[in-house]
């Protein structure tokens, strides 16, 4: 029997009339109850599959990906992923001052990172439910709130397009403003029965691959562009570095000996690429064997024989790079990050986080 395993927030699950108000000693009755859940449906249709629902109220992406992906990926081996997830992540809150849980650039590096690596199975299909319009009412108590589930669906939308296995089903879509009375319960959050059981029609023609729906054509998207602090990046940020276009021949300095230089020796050791020498204004000695000096020792290094410089600092770039200009160091020898602009694209992102 295939497997089906959702991944999300409280929205594949069931709900009281008033989660806040609830008392199940009283409240008989749910304003969802658990044979009205998508998940439910999907299981009474798809006869030679077995859904399991892992989904936990209010998750992030960040949490789903930090909690869930061994345990219910990499050791349940689905057939298929669904990932419904979103709302939570950009909702603003009161307690952050108005802030979300994450912002757009978070978002899509967990995102991005953990439809990378369901990619260790290559059959298994991913199904990413976007993010439902909420009500005009909701959106003039949280100004701005439709927007940015505009600008989340979108960015779901294109790392969807750049990954093989994924398939976005465009919830805003489904459920637009003028339906969400509709399909929404009172919160203009949650899905109602009917929403549910939309959502569960939508999900079953996906894994039926009925080629009507055509959720997975995105020619007519642009490339997406969002707002990224590469320097407190949730990843790896050696990820940002185009290490690839070092050869194995070529001779490396890496200036700065800190904890990015340190993680930098590390890819670039692993791929048997010649590091000569470190350079570091504050700290001295050796590290991996390797000597540390200050620029102003430079001549040492033989800086003119060098291939290529690796600047390893986000903070400190502006200044390292006046100072080998003024040594002469042309540009083409210069490695640095690889967008030091205030946005990055979302293929550009998809491109450079690696798993």
């Amino acid at each position: 029997m295939k497997k089906v395993i959702i991944l999300g927030d409280s929205l594949s699950l069931p709900r009281p009339m008033n989660f806040y108000k609830f008392n199940p000693f009283q409240d008989l009755t749910l304003g969802v109850e658990f044979n009205e859940t998508y998940p439910f449906l999907l299981q009474m249709y798809l006869k030679d599959y077995y859904v399991i629902n892992r989904a936990v109220r209010a998750s992030t992406i960040k949490q789903i990906y930090m909690r869930d992906r061994s345990d219910h990926i990499f050791l349940t081996k689905p057939d298929v992923v669904i990932l419904h997830v979103g709302i939570v992540d950009l909702w603003p809150r009161v307690e952050l001052g108005g802030r979300s849980y994450l912002n757009e650039g978070e978002f899509s590096c967990y995102y991005i990172k953990l439809l990378k690596e369901i990619g260790i199975f290559p059959e298994t299909k991913i199904i990413c439910i976007g993010i439902v319009s909420t009500s005009e009412a909701m959106n003039d108590k949280y100004p701005g709130v439709q927007a940015n589930i505009n600008k989340f669906n979108n960015i779901l939308k294109n790392i969807c397009a750049l990954n093989a296995q994924a398939v976005f089903i465009d919830a805003s879509q489904i459920i637009p403003i003028e339906l969400v009375n509709k399909y929404l319960m009172k919160d203009a959050h949650h899905l109602n029965p009917e929403g549910n059981d939309i959502i569960a029609k939508n999900i079953i023609e996906v894994i039926e691959g009925n080629d009507k729906i055509n959720y997975h054509q995105f020619s007519d998207l642009q490339n997406e562009y969002i707002h990224l602090n590469i320097g407190t990046s949730p990843f790896n940020q050696v990820d940002f570095f185009n290490l690839d276009s070092i050869l194995l021949n070529e001779k490396v300095i890496i200036y700065g000996a800190g904890e990015l230089g340190k993680k930098i020796y590390s890819r670039l050791a692993n791929k048997k690429v010649y590091i000569k020498a470190f350079i570091d204004n504050k700290i001295q000695g050796i590290l991996y064997g390797i000597p540390i000096t200050k620029l102003e020792e430079c001549e040492k290094c033989e800086l003119v024989d060098i291939d290529k410089i690796i600047i390893a600092s986000f903070t400190f770039k502006d200044e390292m790079l006046s100072e080998l200009d003024k040594l002469g160091i042309s540009d083409d020898k210069i490695v640095t990050y690889v967008s030091d602009e205030k946005e990055v694209s979302i293929k550009k992102l998809y491109e450079m986080i690696e798993v």
